[in-house]
């Protein structure tokens, strides 16, 4: 519906093949535990790019 509107996606699970199949193209994803710098750069490259 709004292909313009970023995603970040998080897990507590590692991703698997099958898991990354249900992001749409291009998504961004952050593995639990992760460190605040590491939520701050996601969130930068994800809407940088």
């Amino acid at each position: 519906m709004r292909p313009e509107l970023r995603v970040l996606y998080t897990t507590g699970n590692t991703i698997t093949e099958k898991m990354k199949s249900l992001f749409v193209e291009g998504a961004h994803c952050l593995v639990k535990p992760y460190t605040p710098d590491q939520l701050h750069n996601a969130l930068e490259d994800m809407l940088v790019a």
